[in-house]
């Protein structure tokens, strides 16, 4: 204890001693260093520490994210096998399911795999007879059967029909069921279970796991044992699709270590043509690896782990964040789900912020460490001035024995000749004394206000750094949710739309493929055109969804082009005109004199904009009129600038006239209230009437507003209730040149290849069935060579072997995706710039259906010494059900040589023939002007004496006759001939037939003709 007061003591006479020599300078500064540096050293670490607390809970906020979504999608993939089960074992309570009838059951089974997606549905006895459904990848269904007629132990595979009925034997193989897991495990347990993960018997490369239940009689004697088979790629590749941060990975084990399913590789490797399953600690991918290690290491083993940890381990300086958590069901299935994320995912704006917190702290010390400097300074010269007067005062008052000889003041009372000489020297320090007393308090008071204002200073600067790094660091959370909420809003629109358009397509080619077959009734005729205007009602709902949501991410550009103004608001007026007609409204269409004809903007946004406002014109107008006002003025951008209050353009007189349009729309409608104006523009409101109406989105003015400002202008809107409403809009236009401008001409409907064409081979790959079918029957039906694929591996194969002119190719695919079999056949061919030459001992697989597999069917034989060329470039052209316009980009960017959008028409996919291969057709219009010449013949003498029997009808009839044809309504025809009277039966027989076979483009080309 004494020594320790002693050292205390040691301490304060050192810290007292050097405190006594330093210098004034350095005792005012040294402690307003300190305190900055131990301020701003606080401040910086504090920093650190909050953004290595930010990126841990961002960390876990997206594991919790993904972990739940793999828990939400493993309940529901693994949920159908036991309800299918449940269902048949039910089915077998009831009666319903005679399991003695491989027949019957095996057709039941096969409607069940058409409704539910899974790999194998089947059924097994004790004597070994089994009855099982298969799913191949490319969709089709196999019959696999083992009875005692054909032997036990003999598998045999029937294809089968789209009704279920077998077609004939695919192959025989051996297999005993009883000897498989699914089967044993259910008997030996006695109940609902799932099977361990085990590989198929005649398909060693497929995991898999069943949903088993064993069926018991009425005197519990075994049946046998129906199971359901899922894959396990299945679930590989939902965790491929998910994005985990940069470079996160997520895959999942069961207690014992082995894998299930992985982001990235399969859970097994094939050795000598067997299965073994991977351990996570064997996994070639090192995060799996390292993270499995950690996993083992932390917890001694995962035998007893239950819930949800979030951990955190550092392998050679790089930090990984990991989330583990239990997944069980009732049936006994107890895996392990992980995610493992890299820090560096995150790290990188945590890096830039402390960066920038570090430079702050560096330049405030710098900056409050030279203000106390300034300030000792400021404080000490007074003092130094006040000395230098005393001395030189004694020196001038005493020079004989003031100063030694060493320039030191000398204490010597010698020097001093008397008494009253000291008194006065006495007296003078004392004055010297009195007055720098008072100027070092005066100095002293305002050293401590300063010291005040910069402790003050310093609070505030470290609050405000305080502020700052919460701020940045609540940036960076918010940040990470707007990105996470754009990936799943961005993800979700994609989906919607290839989810919503590729059925779509099949609906909407279909109906246009059989209202093409003039052999079908009116009635149905009629029905097929309901269902194509709703699909293309539904249509237009899901774009403008799209274009909305694109609007919102300010993704909405600018496609320029030149057209003829003119004819676009002719066919504007062309086809709105009958449904104004149909309300007994009147549409007008005006045009100043001196509008351009040829003008240079976004001529499909300047189409929409136009329909839109028409169309609620119309929709909301019940008498009068709808009037479109078009002008257009030439002013200089210095008048506009002037209006603005811009004088700087003003003063440039040298800018060129800008022309710009301007359109009004006006109706005599029910008009719009005023407190109802400002709902107009937003998306999703409507106003009272539009809400009464029942019908539209509330999208189409926002869109067009947006369409408007992008163009250049903007919409205003006028409205009086009871009166009507006028919206006007202004567009910034560039005058074309006619020469540049590309006539459309009406397309006809092809009908069939020109003669002397080549044969062109046509492949077509897509996943969705309905998909493949609608173009095979279009291009078939147009004499084209056509073979299908449904995955990008086929699509490779197939391409080696068979060498298409053209692929038509999906990009969203499982197995291999459009982008990815792209990429692989243009390398390929830029690569491989020879004849590949295939001996007649080589089979391809092809399937029934004249595709080509790339897994093993029936197989076909190639004529010996095959040469197929490989110089050709072959044609890509990629099939997408996404809106966006990056999506486009991406996909020619990969090297794809056109694009078409889903749903398309049979015209689009002709003209990108036509426009890639040079392939030449006879449309209809020149067939159906061969009927009508034959028909005119048998009515008229001659086309001439049909004209001049036309000529006296009534102008009025013929516009009415012309715009029932244009709108493609046989009925209004038909009651318009009504009208005839009976001595012009011929003329009435003729136009009949003509509608009868909706050669309605003739009726509009007779008609126009007598009106011009």
């Amino acid at each position: 204890m004494l020594s320790k007061i002693q050292l205390v003591k040691s301490l304060k006479h050192l810290f007292g001693m050097v405190y006594a020599k330093m210098s004034l300078r350095y005792v005012l500064v040294l402690p307003f260093i300190l305190q900055i540096f131990g301020a701003v050293g606080l401040v910086g670490y504090l920093s650190f520490k909050n953004g290595q607390k930010a990126v841990k809970e961002l960390a876990a906020q997206l594991e919790n994210e993904i972990c739940d979504r793999i828990e939400q999608h493993l309940d529901s993939y693994l949920t159908t096998p036991k309800q299918i089960n449940q269902i048949n074992s039910d089915a077998i309570k009831l009666d319903l399911l005679n399991l003695s009838d491989f027949k019957t059951t095996g057709h039941f089974f096969w409607k069940q795999m058409r409704v539910f997606n899974v790999s194998y549905n089947n059924f097994a006895n004790p004597k070994g007879e089994f009855i099982g459904i298969e799913r191949l990848n490319n969709g089709n269904l196999l019959i696999n059967e083992v009875t005692k007629k054909h032997g036990i132990g003999k598998l045999y595979v029937y294809t089968t029909d789209n009704q279920g009925n077998r077609r004939q034997i695919k192959e025989i193989k051996n297999y005993d069921p009883r000897l498989e897991a699914w089967y044993a495990d259910a008997l030996k347990v006695g109940k609902p279970v799932w099977s361990q993960i085990y590989q198929w018997e005649y398909k060693p490369e497929v995991l898999s796991i069943s949903s088993s239940y064993p069926i018991y009689d009425r005197t519990h004697k075994l049946v046998g044992v129906i199971g359901v088979k899922v894959v396990l790629a299945q679930i590989s590749n939902f965790l491929a699709n998910l994005k985990v941060g940069k470079s996160g990975k997520t895959f999942i084990i069961e207690r014992s270590g082995l894998m299930v399913a992985s982001t990235t590789e399969l859970p097994y490797t094939l050795i000598n043509g067997q299965a073994k399953r991977l351990s996570g600690l064997d996994s070639q991918d090192s995060l799996i690896r390292l993270a499995t290690q950690y996993l083992i290491k932390h917890f001694g083993h995962l035998k007893s782990f239950v819930g949800k940890q979030q951990l955190s381990f550092t392998t050679d300086g790089v930090r990984y964040f990991v989330q583990i958590k239990s997944w069980r069901d009732e049936l006994g299935l107890d895996w392990l789900i992980v995610v493992v994320i890299p820090e560096g995912d995150f790290i990188e704006q945590i890096h830039v912020n402390t960066h920038a917190t570090i430079l702050l702290c560096i330049v405030t010390f710098l900056l409050v460490t030279q203000i106390s400097i300034l300030t000792a300074r400021w404080v000490i010269k007074p003092i130094l001035r006040a000395l230098q007067k005393y001395v030189f005062a004694l020196t001038h008052r005493h020079p004989k024995g003031v100063f030694s000889q060493s320039s030191d003041l000398s204490l010597d009372i010698t020097s001093f000749v008397g008494i009253t000489q000291n008194q006065q020297a006495e007296k003078l320090l004392a004055e010297y004394n009195h007055v720098l007393e008072a100027q070092v308090k005066k100095r002293t008071k305002e050293l401590l206000q300063v010291i005040e204002e910069l402790q003050i200073t310093q609070q505030k600067l470290i609050k405000s750094q305080k502020n700052a790094t919460q701020k940045q660091q609540a940036a960076v959370r918010e940040a990470a949710r707007s990105a996470a909420a754009n990936r799943a809003k961005s993800e979700f629109l994609a989906n919607m739309s290839h989810e919503v358009r590729t059925p779509l397509n099949a609906i909407l080619g279909f109906t246009q493929i059989m209202s093409r077959d003039y052999s079908l009734p009116s009635q149905q005729q009629e029905n097929l055109a309901i269902i194509n205007r709703a699909g293309e009602h539904l249509l237009n709902l899901i774009n403008d969804i799209l274009e909305m949501s694109k609007i919102e991410a300010d993704r909405v550009t600018l496609n320029l082009t030149s057209f003829d103004l003119t004819n676009l608001l002719e066919n504007l007026e062309e086809m709105l005109r009958l449904r104004a007609t149909s309300k007994s409204l009147k549409l007008v269409f005006e045009y100043s004199q001196d509008i351009p004809q040829y003008i240079q903007t976004d001529e499909s946004k300047l189409r929409q904009v136009l329909l839109n406002l028409l169309g609620n014109a119309i929709k909301f107008t019940d008498t009068g009129s709808i009037r479109l006002h078009v002008r257009w003025e030439k002013q200089k951008e210095r008048e506009r600038a002037r209006k603005e209050k811009r004088k700087e353009v003003i003063q440039n007189s040298s800018i060129p006239l800008l022309p710009r349009l301007f359109f009004e729309i006006q109706d005599t409608g029910s008009g719009i209230a005023t407190s109802e104006i400002g709902l107009l523009f937003k998306a999703f409101e409507q106003t009272e009437t539009g809400r009464k109406s029942q019908q539209g989105t509330g999208l189409g003015l926002a869109i067009s507003r947006r369409y408007v400002q992008l163009m250049g202008g903007d919409i205003t809107v006028n409205s009086t209730p009871g009166i009507g409403s006028t919206f006007a809009f202004d567009i910034q236009v560039g005058l074309a040149c006619p020469n540049k401008i590309q006539i459309n001409q009406s397309k006809c409907q092809i009908s069939t290849l020109a003669s002397d064409q080549s044969k062109y081979r046509i492949l077509v790959v897509d996943d969705a069935r309905d998909s493949r079918l609608l173009l095979v029957k279009i291009l078939t039906s147009m004499n084209f060579e056509v073979r299908e694929a449904t995955d990008g591996k086929e699509a490779v194969a197939s391409w080696e072997f068979w060498q298409p002119h053209l692929i038509f190719m999906d990009m969203r695919m499982p197995v291999m995706n459009g982008y990815e079999a792209t990429k692989v056949i243009k390398i390929r061919q830029s690569t491989h710039g020879k004849e590949i030459l295939l001996n007649s001992t080589r089979s391809i697989p092809v399937a029934s259906t004249g595709r080509i597999l790339a897994t093993h069917c029936l197989p076909i034989e190639l004529a010996p010494q095959c040469l197929i060329p490989n110089t050709r470039t072959i044609i890509i052209i990629a099939l997408t059900a996404s809106a966006f316009e990056e999506e486009r980009k991406k996909i020619l960017s990969i090297g794809c040589d056109d694009f078409i959008r889903k749903p398309y028409t049979q015209e689009i996919l002709l003209e990108k023939l036509s426009e890639h291969l040079g392939v030449k057709y006879i449309n209809q219009a020149e067939i159906t002007n061969q009927l009508v010449m034959e028909q005119t013949a048998k009515v008229f003498a001659s086309e001439a004496e049909l004209l001049r029997v036309l000529s006296r009808m009534s102008p009025e009839w013929l516009g009415k006759i012309h715009h029932a044809a244009a709108s493609c309504s046989d009925d209004l025809i038909l009651e318009l001939l009504q009208q005839i009277p009976p001595n012009k039966s011929q003329i009435v027989q003729f136009i009949r037939d003509l509608a009868n076979n909706y050669q309605f483009e003739k009726i509009m080309e007779l008609t126009r003709t007598n009106l011009e």
